[in-house]
């Protein structure tokens, strides 16, 4: 958990999400990662490190993303042709920033997932607007359970479960 400290600088808050995405990673044991947002040195990624997991692509909507990370942590663009690949964990960083566009990035994920991804949306509750968004998106008949934790959302496909929505506090 030292590496997890290191990455988020002290941030009780960052330091709470940190030790529940390494809990996660931990549990559902993703073999491809697809981080699509802002890939900075946070909480998500200082879990990644912490689980020592190197497999991880990125997909920046933001001009100039961190190269920082890169060295921290061995990610890699996304890129195109590898569209065949399926990824076990998808993870939205900053839907703030995403907000008109998480939509559309969700959707275009879709063919990139299959019954056992775990979605990963931080800040869920950060503002008005992304709760919104989070709530339409739990509405949408391909996601079956959602999970709010007030610091992210979790999205499963589960085919073979009822449509269940859960709010719990971590």
């Amino acid at each position: 958990m030292g590496v997890i400290k290191k990455g988020i600088n002290g941030n009780s808050s960052s330091l709470k999400k940190a030790k529940l995405y390494y809990r996660l990673i931990q549990y559902f044991n993703p073999k491809q990662i697809l981080n699509i947002g802002t890939p900075e040195i946070n909480a998500f990624t200082s879990a990644l490190a912490a689980s020592k997991i190197t497999e991880v692509a990125y997909k920046s909507n933001l001009e100039k993303p961190n190269s920082n990370l890169s060295d921290y942590l061995g990610i890699k663009p996304f890129n195109q042709t590898e569209q065949q690949k399926t990824y076990d964990l998808v993870y939205f960083s900053h839907i703030d920033i995403l907000n008109d566009q998480l939509p559309k990035e969700i959707n275009a994920v879709k063919p990139l997932i299959h019954n056992d991804t775990l979605i990963l949306l931080d800040g869920i509750h950060s503002s008005e607007k992304s709760f919104n968004i989070w709530e339409n998106i739990t509405r949408d008949e391909d996601f079956n359970v959602s999970i709010d934790t007030y610091h992210c959302g979790l999205l499963f496909i589960r085919k073979e479960q009822q449509k269940e929505h859960f709010i719990i506090r971590v």
